[in-house]
Formats: C-alpha cells, sequence, structure tokens
C-alpha cells in the first residue's frame, strides 16, 4: 500500500537557510519597483550589490527578476507586512508539499534593496534552470517555449483513454496525498512537469513524452491570490464526529480535484503541439469530453481507494484524535484532514 505522509510543521529549508532572514522595521512601499527601461537591475543583498540582475517579466501582481546562478526572485505588490505574510505562507506551503513528495517550487524568502527601499521578495529556482536539470515545467499561464517535450503530440493520443491513463499514472498518488493532507488549492496553483529518465535510452525522434521514457507529475506554485494569502479549510468533512467516513464527501472533493488536474493537462499544452495534434494553428485544444469521462471517473476510483485505504487503517478513535481532536471548536466544522500542532 503506498505511504501517505502528513506533514510535519517545519522551519525553512537547511539548503535555504540564508532565507531565514527577519525583518526589522523596514521602508513600506505600496508597490512593486519600476523596472522598465533597466538593462541590468541595481539591487543589493545582505549588503553586496548584484550587478547582473535582469528583468524579465510580470505576471500578474509579480515583477520577476533574474539574479543569477539559476535563480530568480518576484517582487509582489502590496504593503510590507502584507508582501512579508504572503511570502512566508509560499514558502511555508512549499515546504510542506515538497516534504510530502509531491513536486513544487524551492521558494525562500529574502530582504532585497532597490532605491533605497527595502522589499521581501520570493526566490526560486528558474525555470531554464529546471530545464537544464532535466525537469521542465508546464505553466499553464505562461507556455515555455523552450520546452522539447510534448503531452499528447497526436490527435489520436488526445482522444485515447489509453494515453490519458499514462498521464494520470503518477498523479493518482500525488491526488490522494494531496487531499489526505488538506490542501485546497485554486486552478492557479496546478501546474506540471516532465522528467528525464537519464537511465531511458531512445534513438526516437518523438517529442511525446510517454515515448522517450520520462514521467509526467503535478507542479505546486502560486498558493495565494493576489488579494489574499492562502487559508486552509475543506469544502467538505472527510470524517463524522464518530471518527466515520463519509464517502460522499470524499467523492465531491475527489471528483473536484480530478477536474481541476484535467483542465491543468489541457491547458498546459503549448503552442507548437497544439499546431502538431491539428496540423494547423489554433488559440486551444479542444476537450475531448467522453474521453476525459471515462478516464476522470476510472482515476476517482483509484484515488479513492487509495485514500479509504490510508483513513480504514485507523479506528474511528485514532482518526479523530489524528484530525478532529484538540482542534479549537470555532474550526472544527473546517479542519477536519490538518493533523494537528
Amino acid at each position: 500500500m503506498h505511504s501517505y505522509r502528513l506533514f510535519p510543521h517545519r522551519s525553512y529549508f537547511e539548503e535555504e537557510s540564508y532565507c531565514e532572514i527577519a525583518p526589522e522595521k523596514q521602508i513600506q512601499p505600496s508597490h512593486i519597483p519600476d523596472l522598465r527601461g533597466y538593462s541590468a537591475v541595481p539591487i543589493s543583498f545582505d549588503g553586496k550589490k548584484i550587478f547582473m540582475a535582469k528583468s524579465v517579466g510580470t505576471g500578474g501582481a509579480k515583477q520577476i527578476v533574474d539574479i543569477g546562478d539559476g535563480r530568480v526572485i518576484a517582487f509582489i505588490s502590496g504593503d510590507f507586512e502584507r508582501v512579508d505574510a504572503l511570502i512566508s505562507k509560499e514558502v511555508d506551503l512549499s515546504e510542506r508539499l515538497n516534504t510530502l513528495g509531491l513536486r513544487t517550487q524551492n521558494y525562500g524568502k529574502i530582504l532585497i534593496q532597490f532605491n533605497n527601499k527595502t522589499y521581501p521578495v520570493l526566490t526560486m529556482h528558474s525555470f531554464a534552470a529546471l530545464r537544464e536539470s532535466g525537469i521542465q515545467v508546464f505553466d499553464k499561464k505562461n507556455h515555455e517555449k523552450l520546452n522539447t517535450s510534448y503531452i499528447f503530440g497526436t490527435l489520436e493520443n488526445l482522444h485515447s483513454p489509453d494515453h490519458w491513463q499514462k498521464i494520470y499514472k503518477n498523479l493518482v498518488c500525488e491526488i490522494a496525498t494531496y487531499l489526505l493532507n488538506n490542501f485546497s488549492f485554486g486552478f492557479d496553483s496546478f501546474n506540471l512537469v516532465i522528467e528525464e529518465n537519464k537511465e531511458y535510452k531512445s534513438d526516437s525522434a518523438t517529442k511525446i513524452f510517454t515515448e522517450k521514457g520520462q514521467e509526467l507529475h503535478l507542479y505546486f506554485y502560486d498558493f495565494c491570490e493576489s488579494t489574499s494569502i492562502y487559508e486552509e479549510f475543506v469544502y467538505k468533512e472527510f470524517i463524522d464526529n464518530a471518527g466515520n467516513l463519509i464517502i460522499p464527501n470524499i467523492n465531491a472533493r475527489i471528483n473536484q480535484t480530478i477536474n481541476l488536474v484535467t483542465q491543468a493537462v489541457l491547458k498546459s499544452i503549448t503552442d507548437e503541439e497544439i499546431q502538431a495534434i491539428y496540423g494547423f494553428k489554433r488559440e486551444s485544444i479542444e476537450t475531448p469530453k467522453k474521453t476525459t469521462q471515462i478516464v476522470e471517473q476510472q482515476v476517482a476510483l483509484e484515488v479513492l481507494d487509495k485514500i479509504t485505504k490510508n483513513l480504514n487503517s485507523m479506528s474511528p478513535a485514532e482518526r479523530l484524535a489524528k484530525f478532529r481532536d484538540k482542534i479549537p471548536a470555532k474550526n472544527a466544522k473546517s479542519w477536519c484532514l490538518t493533523p494537528n500542532k
């Protein structure tokens, strides 16, 4: 039986210890800095100026700057305290996901000085650096033009339940782990990665990941909205006050999450692959509804089996002690699968 770990409460990664800077009283910018016109952004970190920093684009409320060595930082719009709290939450969630074996950005937090102002910023690996290490990120909001692998590659695969099952091969366990640990992310948080298998050798010129011996996984990031910080809650409770499983509620959350994953898969297909599938340019993929309906039903049964086996390995009393007891009464309705602090 697959082992589903429940997240411990951890501090920042050891290898990211430089991110443990406690902010003192700082100048509080109300917006991200205007970096237009800078060929090199004159920012400082820990008293040292980074001369090679370069603005590489914007996304929503973020301004992304490449600081070299395969890392980028993200300025986030907002006052100091709100941005500091938002970044801390992003870092915390990425660490907890990583502890569970789920793929995510290796977020960190540092303080950056720019134009005599101090900004808390989010640090992470650049997609280019990840790609060099054999990890292609498929961001459904901003397609990576340099990705070399296809998810489907052909119209036949797009409509093939067998190919969709290969896509979901690793995702079933990842969805079960995600749900068992009380994560409730929005659609923007669901992205994909395709990872190289260095031991796999093929002379084929195919770009389809299944034919290249590659693996597809969920990849989580962007947990907080620009206007709000992520709060943990569940829409449906998995266990009742006696510790018994509520299967309809579990199924509701499973189906909701699988739908998000299917949409993430379809939205992650690059423009190049869309043209390869249809033979001509078009803006988006047409959802193969009959195929996805068949596959989602089968995947839902597999996820349900893994979740119920995990929860049924405990008695009702053990489930209550692990998930419900000691949770403040005012939060008991919305916190059901969160381990006790």
